[in-house]
């Protein structure tokens, strides 16, 4: 009990408003003493973030940069989400940023993403990313194509899969998806569709609709669905990763959440606490990240498919049937 009056002792005073926020001394740096904080205006729309000098002159070297955000984290009543940047390059990664976003709305992000670039420029760095790697949400992906000229972006397969399996319980299917093998091939063939050649999901999408006939149960809304918002209307080469050699996923951000979930005890932490958090990250900010050896034995079956179908030695369709059995992993019931 001493050790947490202690801790209290020389936490400040909580602030009662978001404009309140306003970080100063231990706070504002890195466990080694290092600078790692900066801050918008002080308004409700205020945004924190958290990186150094390192921490930027990496993000400006990595070729694909990943980004993702979590509510369960973000401090009570005043930030709506933590946001993590990630620089991948191989098989190294590093914590780039965190930030905390009053809310997730284009105007936000946008502002997120010119308050990096000016930090940079005031390093003599410039921010200018190959590829960012993100879920589908439409604010985040529409900011990172105004702020960066020529960006590649990147659906991540997992969260596709998952938009899959969502509109199927959405739509009831959840059961039905259990109990009915013809429903459930219908359903992993659409989840399936980004290990497709983008030219030929078309013809694998609506193969797998005329076999759907079949089916007893009514799949016009889920059909509907599917071909109208991601095979007619996505940009296919967001969400496709047929020619992709590296990650398809940000699971690795999502997971590093998971982790600080379980490090705040309950959701919406105080401030304070999240930044001292973060601060014993930022310490051991870069990590090797060795792929489980159920996901490397997933990426060596796809890749024999694969080579498989490019010899000839299997049609697309068999090929888009067998890749679906890797499946497994990415669709939650």
């Amino acid at each position: 009990m001493s050790l947490y009056r202690a801790r209290l002792k020389d936490t400040p005073l909580l602030p009662i408003t978001r404009i309140d926020v306003n970080l100063e001394g231990k706070w504002t740096r890195t466990s080694q003493g290092n600078s790692s904080y900066s801050q918008t205006m002080a308004t409700q729309t205020k945004i924190l973030i958290f990186t150094t000098t390192q921490n930027l002159t990496n993000l400006v070297a990595a070729d694909v940069i990943y980004g993702d955000g979590t509510f369960y984290t973000s401090p009570t009543q005043f930030f709506s989400t933590v946001y993590t940047a990630r620089k991948g390059r191989r098989s190294h990664v590093s914590y780039c940023r965190f930030s905390l976003l009053p809310n997730k709305s284009e105007q936000t992000y946008d502002r997120l993403f010119n308050l990096l670039k000016t930090a940079c420029q005031q390093h003599h760095l410039q921010l200018a990313p190959q590829i960012f790697f993100t879920d589908f949400e439409i604010a985040i992906r529409n900011s990172a194509q105004r702020a960066f000229a020529n960006i590649t972006l990147r659906g991540c397969f997992f969260h596709f899969t998952q938009c899959i399996w969502r509109k199927t319980q959405n739509l009831g299917l959840a059961t039905a998806y259990k109990n009915n093998e013809d429903l459930r091939l219908l359903v992993r063939r659409a989840a399936v569709l980004p290990l497709v050649p983008p030219q030929l999901v078309e013809d694998v999408w609506f193969t797998a609709l005329e076999d759907a006939e079949e089916i007893a149960i009514n799949t016009t809304a889920f059909a509907d669905y599917v071909t109208e918002y991601w095979v007619e209307g996505y940009n296919r080469q967001h969400w496709n990763h047929f020619s992709n050699e590296g990650p398809r996923t940000n699971n690795h951000l999502e997971g590093w959440h998971s982790k600080l979930k379980k490090h705040v005890n309950h959701a919406h932490p105080n401030i304070y606490i999240l930044i001292e958090i973060l601060k014993k990250t930022q310490a051991n900010t870069e990590a090797n990240q060795l792929t489980s050896l159920k996901y490397r034995n997933i990426n060596n079956r796809l890749a024999t498919l694969k080579e498989c179908f490019l010899q000839g030695e299997l049609t697309v369709q068999d090929y888009a049937d067998q890749a679906t059995f890797l499946l497994h992993m990415e669709i939650r019931q």
